[in-house]
C-alpha cells in the first residue's frame, strides 16, 4: 500500500508536465504493475437528474436515449447521500457533475445545485478542487429564468455546454453567462470536412455473453476508473454500470450487476476505502468489448435498434 501510494505521489507531482501519451503510459504500467487504476486523491463523481434526454444521440453511453419516462432524482434522497458523502470527505470533493440525460429537463434543477454546494462548500481554486459542474447540451438553457443564473452565481456553478452538431443560441447563453458571471465552458467537438458539421462518437460494443476479460477490459477502458455514478446510495464504477437496466428493460435482456461494481457510501467507513475500491476492475467490465472500440463514428440521431449496442 505505502509502494503504491508513493508512486501516485510522484505521478502526481509531474503530471502538469506530462503530454497527454505519456500520462496514459504511465497509467497502465500502474494498473500492469498492481491490477488496478490510479485513486484519485479526492473523490469525484457524476448524478443524473433524470435518465431521459432531449436530444437521443446514437449509441448513448449511458443509455439516455432509450429512457421513455420522466424519471426525475428525489431530492430528498440526494440530499441524503449528500449528507453521507460530505461525512466521509469533510465536504471536501474534486468535482461532482451533475448531469442526465438531460439535467434541465428537471423542474427543479436550481434546488439540486444548492444542495450540492451546501455539502460541499469548499474550494480551491488553485488546485481545480471543490468543482461543481452542470453538463448540458444548452438547448434548454435560453429558457432558464432568471433564478437559475443567479443560483449558478452564487453557488459557483460551472456550466458545461457539450457541443452537439445541432443549433443552440450560443450569443444569448455567453450575454446571459457574462450578466450573471456564471463560468460557461463549451466542448469544442464538433469538427469540419468538406463543409459539413459532424461530431466524432466513441462506440464501445456489448458482449451479451459476458465473455470479455473484465480486467483487460478495464486497463484498457479510456474511462476505467473515471466515470463513476452516484445512484441511490451506491458509486458505481461506470456509467455503463449504473444505467444498464435501462438497455435491459428496452431489450429484455439481463446484463448483471453486482457487488463487485459499485461500493455503498454508507457501508463504507471512510473515503480512502471508496477510493481504493472505485480503482478495481469491475465485474460488469466482461461485458464490454474494449479491443473492438471505434473512436470516429458520425454523430446521429438514435433508431433505438439494439445493433447500435453490440
Amino acid at each position: 500500500m505505502a509502494r503504491k501510494r508513493v508512486l501516485y505521489k510522484l505521478f502526481m507531482v509531474f503530471r502538469k508536465y506530462m503530454h497527454q501519451s505519456l500520462k496514459l503510459k504511465i497509467y497502465y504500467l500502474y494498473f500492469k504493475i498492481y491490477g488496478r487504476k490510479m485513486p484519485w486523491s479526492a473523490l469525484r463523481y457524476e448524478i443524473h437528474l433524470t435518465d431521459r434526454c432531449n436530444l437521443n444521440c446514437f449509441h448513448c453511453f449511458h443509455f439516455s436515449a432509450l429512457c421513455e419516462t420522466n424519471d426525475f432524482l428525489d431530492i430528498t434522497v440526494y440530499e441524503k447521500d449528500c449528507k453521507r458523502i460530505s461525512e466521509l470527505t469533510g465536504g471536501k470533493i474534486a468535482e461532482i457533475r451533475i448531469l442526465g440525460g438531460e439535467p434541465l429537463l428537471h423542474p427543479n434543477v436550481a434546488a439540486f445545485l444548492e444542495i450540492t454546494r451546501k455539502y460541499f462548500p469548499f474550494m480551491d481554486a488553485s488546485k481545480g478542487t471543490g468543482v461543481i459542474e452542470l453538463v448540458t447540451n444548452g438547448i434548454l438553457l435560453p429558457k432558464q429564468k432568471e433564478q437559475f443564473w443567479k443560483t449558478c452565481k452564487d453557488n459557483n456553478i460551472r456550466i458545461f455546454i457539450s457541443e452537439y452538431p445541432i443549433s443552440i443560441d450560443k450569443e444569448y447563453i455567453k450575454a446571459q453567462s457574462e450578466k450573471y458571471g456564471v463560468q460557461i465552458k463549451m466542448h469544442e467537438g464538433v469538427k469540419k470536412q468538406t463543409g459539413s458539421s459532424f461530431q466524432q462518437w466513441i462506440k464501445t460494443p456489448i458482449d451479451l455473453e459476458g465473455k470479455q476479460n473484465n480486467k483487460n477490459s478495464f486497463g484498457k477502458c479510456f474511462l476505467g476508473g473515471t466515470c463513476f455514478q452516484l445512484v441511490d446510495g451506491k458509486i458505481y464504477k461506470c456509467a455503463r454500470i449504473a444505467y444498464i437496466k435501462l438497455f435491459n428493460e428496452k431489450f429484455n435482456k439481463n446484463l448483471i450487476v453486482s457487488e463487485g461494481d459499485y461500493i455503498d457510501i454508507y457501508k463504507a467507513h471512510n473515503i480512502d476505502e471508496i477510493l481504493e475500491a472505485l480503482t478495481e476492475p469491475a465485474p460488469f467490465c466482461r461485458y464490454c468489448k474494449v479491443e473492438e472500440m471505434t473512436w470516429t463514428n458520425e454523430w446521429r440521431i438514435t433508431t433505438k435498434e439494439i445493433s447500435e449496442w453490440v
